[in-house]
């Protein structure tokens, strides 16, 4: 996942404007420099509010509630009961009353800062300005993670590597293990994004050594660093040589071959895509109905869920049918399969039919808002589509019963996998633009 960018782009003909890229002025005619005005909230003081201080714990601040609840019920006294309850509500609540406290002692929080810091021009003296903002922040809350990630890219920004790895290794300490791979992820494309793709590249490699099933967890990762540096086609050898070094093979080792059939697919390297799917398969053949099936069958729907999400149907159907494989009798499995299956053949449909200008527009939008409500899955916006035709001209569509109707029996015949997927509703509507035609106008549809 990469990081959302910390400053606005401020790039000439798409060239970054990087550190030192700027002359300065001359002394003299330099401004002098404005200080920050700090923002200022008028922040209610909760704590003298329900009678209790910053020192007492939850069950004093829950007591001291109730006793100004039985003073001021809500059906007597509506406004103070509603500034007691919002008071309690942030008290309450550790997280909240975090906040608060931040909020209430600095009269600004770290999201303030955070966010004043991110609206800072990408050049010197605004990323300079920007670091400041965030130490600031990471001053109040030592613990916010978004934070230091932006500090550590204010850092590298302006060529301060030393400080950018301190920040990085502060981050890792106060991240939690399931947190970190994503943070340490955000930091490969950050040294990329800032020029240092080499850098990345020799972290990786290091953590290739000390975690080599990462290269197929992150594959998406190590691809774009890999490219970033102009050896995108050494991945592939990568995992070849992983998967050849296997002597006794282990439920892990599959994230070689997910790693290796996801990079083939996402370069459309069809030939190396079919060598990793049979080598796969002869992989799995040690672990059907093995206990280890189980876990494997967990990575390969992980991986399948991952391409669905991003609308790569033909790659999620590849992972479904692989822990299909491992697990023949489950029928959970079977209809998964059975529905990227039709998925698959619906979008084909759908591309051939896009460019057939003969299909009666309606038509197409009509299949287009079947498919979407039955997968939740958009093919182009229909609905945006359908705002955008004038309404005199979508009235005077919608009057075109014989074309509506040509244009079905059309579907049915051009594109019979999107006709037969929705046949009841096309012979409902079929049925309708034709039922007022005289017998010339039902002759010329050769009803």
């Amino acid at each position: 996942m990469k990081q959302e960018s910390l400053f606005p782009d401020d790039s000439v003909q798409g060239v970054p404007v990087t550190a030192g890229a700027r002359k300065k002025a001359p002394a003299k005619e330099r401004p002098a420099p404005k200080r920050r005005a700090k923002a200022k909230r008028q922040v209610e003081d909760y704590y003298a509010l329900l009678g209790v201080t910053p020192d007492d714990t939850a069950d004093i601040i829950k007591q001291r509630y109730l006793e100004n609840v039985r003073k001021y019920p809500p059906e007597k006294f509506p406004d103070e009961f509603k500034a007691l309850r919002a008071a309690y509500d942030t008290l309450r609540d550790p997280a909240l009353r975090q906040q608060y406290d931040i909020l209430f002692k600095y009269g600004e929080t770290v999201e303030d800062l955070v966010r004043e810091a991110m609206q800072k021009k990408r050049h010197k003296t605004g990323v300079t300005e920007a670091k400041k903002l965030l130490q600031r922040a990471i001053a109040i809350d030592p613990q916010h993670k978004q934070a230091r990630l932006h500090l550590a890219r204010a850092h590298l920004y302006l060529g301060s590597m030393v400080e950018f790895e301190l920040e990085c290794r502060a981050l890792k300490k106060i991240a939690s293990p399931s947190e970190w791979p994503d943070l340490w992820e955000q930091k490969m494309y950050m040294l990329c994004e800032e020029g240092r793709a080499d850098i990345a590249y020799n972290e990786l490699q290091e953590n290739i050594e000390l975690n080599p099933y990462s290269l197929g967890q992150q594959w998406e990762l190590y691809l774009d660093v890999y490219d970033a540096v102009g050896c995108k086609e050494e991945i592939i050898e990568e995992f070849v040589n992983r998967i050849r070094a296997v002597k006794e093979p282990v439920p892990n080792d599959l994230y070689y071959y997910i790693g290796w059939i996801s990079v083939a697919s996402a370069g459309s390297l069809d030939r190396e895509l079919n060598k990793a799917q049979a080598a796969v398969q002869k992989f799995l053949r040690n672990f059907r109905y093995q206990p280890g099936s189980q876990q494997m069958i967990e990575m390969l729907l992980a991986e399948c869920r991952k391409w669905r999400d991003e609308e790569g149907f033909d790659e999620a159907k590849i992972f479904a049918d692989l822990a299909h494989s491992l697990d023949k009798n489950n029928r959970t499995l079977q209809e998964m399969c059975r529905e990227l299956q039709t998925i698959c053949e619906l979008i084909k449909a759908f591309d051939k039919a896009l460019d057939d200008y003969e299909l009666f527009p309606l038509v197409m939008l009509e299949a287009h808002k079947l498919f979407t409500e039955e997968f939740y899955i958009e093919i182009g916006d229909w609905q945006q589509q359908l705002d955008m035709i004038p309404p005199d001209l979508l009235e005077h569509l919608q009057s075109l019963d014989e074309a509506y109707g040509a244009g079905i029996l059309h579907l049915k015949k051009k594109h019979s996998a999107i006709y037969r997927r929705y046949q009841s509703r096309w012979d409902e509507l079929f049925k309708e633009k034709t039922a007022g035609m005289n017998r010339e106008e039902r002759r010329s549809l050769r009803i």
